[in-house]
């Protein structure tokens, strides 16, 4: 909760995040507080949270390409990171990343984003 950022990362699984990130993010709505509101819809109420403002960031490695295969996990981040307040700097895809793979790929223009 003191982090400057936070940086989440994530193999592709089904277009998804893995598991494991999905049950950690799902918890993050416990540290959430929610202060006025009938319906919960985030732009009806005040919502505390622990992350509001926090600049955060999605890392995703995948066995395949970037086009076709990861818009579903981008939009789920960026609706995440909207209901709980936080400032989406961005998905960061390393597509082809299979180290046992012939070809596979790196990204070095993804790194200098990513530190950028």
């Amino acid at each position: 909760m003191e982090a400057d950022a936070v940086v989440y990362g994530t193999p592709l699984y089904g277009h998804s995040y893995s598991g494991q990130l999905k049950l950690f993010m799902d918890r993050h709505v416990a540290l959430f507080k929610f202060v006025d509101g009938g319906d919960k819809a985030v732009e009806e109420m005040e919502i505390l949270s622990f992350i509001r403002n926090k600049p955060v960031a999605l890392v995703v490695f995948c066995q395949g390409p970037e086009e076709h295969n990861t818009e579903l996990v981008a939009m789920q981040f960026e609706k995440f990171c909207k209901s709980s307040l936080a400032c989406n700097l961005g998905t960061y895809v390393f597509p082809w990343c299979d180290p046992n793979v012939k070809g596979s790929n790196y990204s070095q223009d993804t790194l200098q984003r990513l530190a950028a």
